[in-house]
């Protein structure tokens, strides 16, 4: 009997032993099968972002043809305009990395790609062998004039904020001056009051007399005078204090942008927000009468902020007060609306610290 239950166990572990292998492979089967879902789905997501791109690309395959097809229409009657063009196109291009014929699979994509390089080419060269030197080099003016002007209304924006902030800076300098004062003069009265401050009555000898708890009592209340104002020091210290942070906070901004953009000043040269527009103005004038009607759709694209004019008197102080107010936290729109309303309540005859003054009541 123990022979056959030794049998029998023996029989019971090889079944266990096989059916674990069993077990073994079947995961391993279906972990693979798993990792091939997967790898089928990274393989598709793949897929699609291909022939995503694929499809951009034969877009701008597209556009770049039907440009070209125009530019071809009047290379005989306006070489320069089609030099300038067929350059513009195919610097634009050369600036896109995915721009090439690797970027496609199929041949009949490629050809057409290689064939939009070819075209573009041969009207560049074409177009050029029919100018005169100066006309080739005007043309290449005007195309990098194409290229720079986005930076050069961009120059212009700059500009006008530098020449902004450094008003800004002098009246925010005149609107500090009495706060530091202030300041210096409550840190003074502070430490006087510390220094000239009595200490708290004993309470165990008001019993002795009238006069003396008299003396006492005067002197508790002078002690929770100065303990009041003190508070009230400290209390306009503090607000005097997040007064000039929101000035210099707001100055902070205005740096900030200017100290990003100073490379366009290397680009462009030091100039006034008018020299700036001059130059713009010169170039888009050189452009429009060597392109024409194409060259006014591209500068329409692309207007600069409208000139500042000259102010008057009254507009002047309006500007003036509205920058002292952004001085202190108001948005422009903002400063600029409580300062006319201001204005139109106090007259004609309201300097701008009476303009400011109101508009800081009103505000509170």
């Amino acid at each position: 009997m123990a022979r056959d239950r030794d049998w029998v166990d023996y029989t019971n572990l090889a079944a266990n032993v096989v059916q674990t292998a069993q077990l073994g492979s079947l995961n391993s089967k279906m972990r693979q099968l798993a990792e091939l879902e997967s790898l089928k789905e990274y393989r598709e997501q793949q897929e699609a972002a291909v022939a995503k791109h694929e499809d951009l690309l034969r877009d701008a395959v597209f556009f770049y043809t039907e440009q070209l097809r125009d530019v071809e229409e009047i290379a005989n009657q306006n070489p320069v305009v089609a030099y300038i063009r067929a350059s513009h196109l195919k610097v634009t291009y050369e600036r896109m990395p995915q721009f090439k014929a690797s970027g496609f699979r199929r041949f009949e994509d490629k050809e057409r790609l290689a064939n939009v390089q070819r075209t573009c080419d041969r009207l560049i060269r074409g177009s050029a062998a029919r100018l005169k030197p100066e006309e080739l080099e005007t043309a290449g003016t005007c195309i990098a004039h194409l290229f720079d002007r986005k930076e050069l209304v961009k120059m212009i924006e700059v500009q006008e904020e530098r020449e902004q902030l450094e008003q800004q800076k002098r009246h925010v300098a005149k609107q500090a001056a009495p706060l530091l004062r202030e300041l210096n003069e409550i840190s003074l009265e502070s430490r006087l009051v510390e220094q000239e401050q009595p200490q708290p009555p004993d309470r165990s000898g008001v019993r002795r007399a009238a006069s003396v708890l008299a003396a006492r009592i005067t002197s508790l209340f002078a002690f929770e005078e100065r303990k009041r104002k003190r508070e009230a020091l400290k209390r306009r210290a503090a607000e005097i204090e997040r007064q000039l942070a929101i000035m210099n906070r707001e100055i902070d901004r205005a740096q900030s942008y200017v100290n990003q953009n100073t490379s366009l000043y290397a680009k462009f040269g030091e100039a006034t927000s008018g020299g700036y527009r001059n130059m713009l103005a010169e170039r888009d004038e050189l452009l429009v009468r060597m392109m024409g009607d194409f060259a006014k759709g591209f500068i329409k694209r692309g207007q600069p902020p409208v000139a500042t004019s000259v102010l008057g008197a009254e507009d002047q102080k309006i500007k003036d007060a509205a920058l002292a107010l952004m001085a202190l936290g108001f948005k422009q729109v903002e400063a600029h609306d409580a300062v006319r309303k201001v204005q139109s309540m106090l007259g004609p005859h309201a300097t701008v610290e009476d303009l400011v003054r109101a508009c800081l009541t009103k505000q509170r």
